[in-house]
């Protein structure tokens, strides 16, 4: 929308110009926040145990979404009070994640070709990172329960890990670099 130069003219126009760098300032200072903790997918928490920053002024569900390349693929459901970060640069990359309960936080980055990442949660406070770079690497996080955190982290090409979490407060990280290597953890 245009405004004339006639619009701002008059007493009201110092009101109006504030008005608009507030809220330009605001939107900006919004978007880099965010923007922060998208690219911050560290399994660790910057302000504490679990991941989550946003529940204190939200209470529903906050996806983000970002897709670079060709035929990425990306399903995601939530219900309750949760965060959703998905990334996917390449071709061919699949991601399933989905989420049920409250303040649980899911985070995905998928750079190369051919990658495949199943997150599943349901309970609370349960924290989920995913790291794939390479081609034809595969990974799986299943959580229920409460206040558990679980992260894989893959480089390399065809790697393959699962991490099924059916307890309460537990931690599990694998680390993957190289080629073929398979994991599978379940803590309970």
């Amino acid at each position: 929308m245009k405004l004339k130069p006639s619009t701002l003219a008059g007493p009201a126009s110092s009101t109006v110009a504030k008005v608009l760098i507030l809220a330009v300032v605001a939107s900006v200072a919004s978007a880099a926040s965010f923007s922060a903790r998208a690219l911050d997918i560290s399994p660790r928490s910057d302000f504490g145990p679990g991941e989550p920053t946003s529940y204190a002024v939200r209470a529903d569900q906050t996806a983000s979404v970002t897709q670079r390349g060709t035929d990425n693929i990306l399903h995601a459901s939530q219900t309750g009070a949760n965060v959703l970060i998905s990334s996917q640069a390449g071709m061919a990359n699949i991601a399933n994640m989905s989420q049920n309960g409250v303040r649980n936080w899911q985070a995905l980055a998928q750079t190369g070709n051919s990658n495949q990442s199943v997150s599943t949660q349901t309970g609370s406070n349960n924290s989920a990172t995913t790291t794939q770079t390479g081609n034809g690497n595969a990974s799986q996080i299943a959580q229920s329960g409460s206040s558990n955190s679980a992260a894989i982290t893959q480089h390399g090409n065809d790697n393959q890990a699962t991490i099924v979490q059916t307890g309460s407060n537990s931690g599990v990280q694998v680390q993957q670099t190289g080629n073929g290597a398979k994991a599978v953890v379940l803590a309970r």
